[in-house]
């Protein structure tokens, strides 16, 4: 058997290394693009954003001073009374939402029948809470 190469060149298969190197070349290429179509759509997205940051900025600092300019228009006395007036609002409220309807009834079924009642009192104490005075 013959283990020589007879022939002056060797034959090298090139055309599967040209064709594998150009498919390379275009997939390089084709991420380069690509690349660089989203370098250029989020540099611009980047700047709109910046722009919005800025304009929230400017409104959140004349918020904050139109806040410090309202805070320092408040009359301290006419606070002190519109939270008395909210306080009492609120101990009325409680008080109409209480039901004396409830409470007698469950009186009525619970004292024995030879027991009356001769007063039933709502008592409004220094905390706010209310009691019931019999």
């Amino acid at each position: 058997m013959l283990r020589t190469n007879l022939s002056t060149r060797p034959f090298y298969n090139e055309r599967v290394v040209q064709i594998s190197l150009a498919a390379a070349a275009l997939a390089i290429l084709a991420l380069a693009a690509f690349n660089i179509v989203q370098f250029r759509a989020l540099s611009g997205r980047h700047a709109s954003l910046i722009g919005r940051v800025g304009a929230a900025e400017r409104q959140a600092a004349a918020l904050r001073s139109d806040a410090d300019r309202a805070r320092r228009s408040v009359d301290r006395s006419q606070l002190e009374r519109v939270a008395a007036a909210a306080r009492e609002a609120n101990s009325l409220i409680d008080a109409r939402t209480f039901s004396w309807t409830e409470l007698l009834n469950r009186l009525e079924t619970t004292l024995p029948a030879d027991v009356r009642i001769q007063s039933v009192k709502p008592v409004l104490d220094k905390d706010g809470n209310f009691a019931v005075a019999m």
